[in-house]
């Protein structure tokens, strides 16, 4: 009972799969830091993203369709 190949191929896949969100997330935080409008358009973005779970939440059909 050993490490196989098909693990090792696994575990690397999640190390890419981790650093290659790390990276997405890094550059969108640099990004929104150093551009207003791109800060903006993330508040926008996160605003319709928190009321479509409230809406969903409460049940409010106007809103969550």
């Amino acid at each position: 009972m050993g490490i196989t190949i098909t693990d090792i191929i696994s575990i690397l896949r999640k190390i890419a799969d981790i650093s290659l969100v790390w990276m997405i997330f890094y550059f969108i935080l640099k990004n929104i830091k150093n551009n207003v409008k791109l800060s903006m358009l993330f508040k926008g973005v996160a605003l319709i993203i928190i009321l479509k779970i409230v809406s969903d939440w409460f049940g409010f059909v106007t809103i969550g369709v």
